[in-house]
């Protein structure tokens, strides 16, 4: 974990001591609890889950290109500053480089994230491992409660009833896939697939934009429909949507996406 120097992953601050025969390494403190609670004290905004996710995925990558496999992604493992930024922590069971990642060999991670391959050998592990916990990860944060046994065997319906963008279920779908061969390659592949939805958004957010400023209102306002039925996470798109509705003077576009914003 000392090795990966991001300013989304929590500091070591000591690396492994030992003092009267117990090993310990000191770690930065980090205020605001983790995802987990976060989410079921319905205390995280929703609209801030998809660029939470992104966060994370990032520092997936970086991880990755450092030949670090995290393997214990989940909720927990993402605790929050006072501001809601988002740290990933406990490498404890990481697989870096050619090494095991400790002297398990058997299952390993969290039962309902972990990737189906690792359950059965933790040297299984590849970045597709990673690719799998995060996946379930959203679907936590989207749904909002703890995944169930019923869920884990078969998610398919509980992404189907995510009130989240449709290319972010896919995403999410694609993810957690039992077999490694049908997931994304890799977490850029995933990370890539969940921004398709906010770059379609911001584009026709843009063109409305110009349309609206040569009077040309019913264009503008046929782009912002569709932009507002993309659903973005992003509390900044949200806001663009709601000033144009105010613009043209549509309150019913204003009501909804007010409660949007209020969520």
């Amino acid at each position: 974990m000392a090795r990966l120097k991001h300013p989304n992953v929590v500091r070591i601050l000591a690396e492994c001591s030992e003092d009267h025969g117990f090993h310990y390494f000191v770690m930065e403190y980090v205020d605001g609890g983790d995802l987990r609670r976060a989410v079921l004290a319905r205390m995280y905004p929703r609209y801030l889950l998809l660029p939470l996710l992104k966060t994370i995925a990032e520092v997936l990558c970086q991880a990755h290109r450092q030949n670090v496999i995290h393997r214990d992604v989940k909720p927990a493992n993402i605790l929050l500053r006072s501001d809601g930024t988002p740290l990933l922590t406990d490498f404890d069971i990481a697989l870096v480089g050619d090494s095991t990642g400790g002297t398990r060999t058997g299952a390993l991670g969290t039962f309902l994230y972990a990737a189906p391959e690792v359950l059965e050998d933790a040297r299984k592990a590849d970045v597709r491992t990673d690719v799998f916990s995060l996946g379930m990860t959203a679907l936590f944060a989207f749904q909002g409660e703890e995944i169930s046994l019923a869920t884990f065997r078969n998610p398919v319906a509980a992404v189907q009833k995510l009130t989240c963008a449709n290319t972010v279920k896919d995403a999410i779908l694609k993810a957690i896939e039992q077999e490694p061969n049908r997931r994304f390659s890799d977490i850029a592949a995933f990370l890539q697939k969940l921004s398709c939805e906010e770059a379609e958004a911001a584009r026709l957010l843009g063109e409305a934009e110009i349309f609206l400023t040569y009077g040309l209102k019913a264009k503008a306002s046929a782009h912002l429909a569709k932009a507002s039925e993309l659903e973005p996470d992003s509390i900044d798109l949200h806001a663009r949507i709601r000033n144009l509705y105010l613009s043209m003077g549509d309150q019913g576009g204003v009501a909804r996406e007010c409660v949007v914003l209020a969520i």
